[in-house]
């Protein structure tokens, strides 16, 4: 049986996820196949009349219930690797959802001279100071805000993010005195 599955993000988490479920099956159907060899070495116990014949029948019959105990445990294996695939797939589903809430909340402005950020949107922002938040982070679905740092003499105001180091240079009109202010 083949699944095909689009691969990429969350696609490639559930075509790992309907593999462990294939798998588990075959070790079920390796189980019931053993177990029902071993049913039909019982029904033709009766008619065996010798003990050699019986104690090979035996041996087999051990063999099929060993046979099926470890097709048994393996897809035990698989559902308990089913289990913890599916538990992470649902923590990642939750942070998609979470961040997919999160990022409604910001929009992209133009700070001048070629720099850009995300802000709160008018809605959204409350009583949280006006901040920028980088770029390359919101990218990456996470909030990371711009920070203040020092520049050499006549450079202007400069701030970077604290995560990935991406720096700006926005231009004054971006400011409310030393402070960034709501675009």
């Amino acid at each position: 049986m083949t699944f095909k599955v689009q691969t990429g993000g969350i696609g490639k988490d559930v075509e790992a996820l309907l593999m462990t479920l294939v798998d588990g099956l075959a070790d079920l159907g390796s189980a019931l196949g053993a177990l029902q060899a071993a049913s039909n070495i019982l029904k033709n116990w009766a008619s065996l009349r010798s003990d050699s014949e019986r104690a090979a029948k035996l041996r087999e019959f051990n063999g099929q219930i060993l046979a099926a105990q470890t097709s048994a445990i393996q897809a035990n294996a698989a559902q308990t690797a089913l289990i913890k695939e599916l538990s992470a797939l649902e923590a990642k589903l939750a942070n998609f959802e979470t961040w997919d809430a999160e990022k409604q909340r910001y929009e992209l402005k133009d700070l001048g001279w070629g720099a850009f950020a995300y802000m709160l949107k008018l809605a959204a922002r409350g009583s949280e100071p006006p901040h920028w938040v980088c770029t390359n982070c919101y990218g990456d679905r996470r909030i990371s805000v711009i920070q203040h740092t020092n520049m050499k003499k006549g450079e202007g105001y400069g701030y970077f993010c604290p995560k990935c180091h991406n720096e700006i240079r926005p231009s004054t009109q971006s400011f409310d005195g030393d402070s960034p202010k709501w675009l």
